[in-house]
């Protein structure tokens, strides 16, 4: 019977591996807030989180009990979240990207820092942290021109509603086309 459970105990312990190994958490504006939240909270079940444009509120930012890969995009000119330590035009404070990026490098011992300028379709400056604790990487990326806007999308183009939401008094939502950023972001995910 000993076997048995110990075979039982191994054999669970590889399918949680495997899912860890899968599951990936991508989030905007609040969604990624959400993400930052969940790796957090998590970290044992998520492979790596991108955080889109979704900086906390200032002093709810967290860090992970262990290490997850973690990448964070803001829009240099942001005033929904804006990436440095500013007001938003609502008047709420914003956790800045590189206190979020000094509090993960240093709690997971990243010793390994890179700095890549893209100039492909806009201009934006990547800051990759390596040789962190369970070769996890932490990177951020600074679109110098974009605000609040997924990557290779128009700005603001999250704030839309639907057709049945006609007394909400913004635009109709579109389908909007993505060129560039979908893959741009994932290929910083998994390389």
């Amino acid at each position: 019977y000993g076997d048995h459970r110990d075979l039982h105990v191994r054999s669970r312990r590889q399918r949680q591996m495997c899912i860890r190994d899968s599951i990936y958490i991508v989030g905007m504006s609040n969604g990624g807030k959400m993400a930052h939240a969940l790796a957090c909270e998590y970290p044992e079940l998520i492979k790596g989180v991108i955080n889109v444009v979704g900086s906390p509120q200032y002093g709810l930012a967290c860090k992970p009990k262990a290490p997850v890969n973690y990448i964070i995009y803001a829009g240099f000119k942001d005033d929904v979240v804006p990436p440095f330590d500013v007001v938003s035009f609502d008047k709420y404070f914003y956790t800045p990207v590189t206190d979020i990026m000094k509090e993960w490098t240093t709690t997971f011992n990243c010793s390994n820092e890179k700095s890549l300028t893209y100039n492909d379709f806009d201009l934006i400056q990547e800051k990759v942290f390596s040789d962190c604790d369970g070769g996890v990487k932490v990177t951020s990326l600074l679109n110098m021109n974009r605000g609040h806007s997924w990557p290779g999308s128009e700005d603001n183009a999250g704030f839309c509603r639907s057709n049945k939401q006609s007394d909400i008094d913004i635009e109709e939502c579109k389908t909007k086309i993505n060129s560039w950023g979908n893959d741009f972001l994932l290929q910083r995910l998994f390389n």
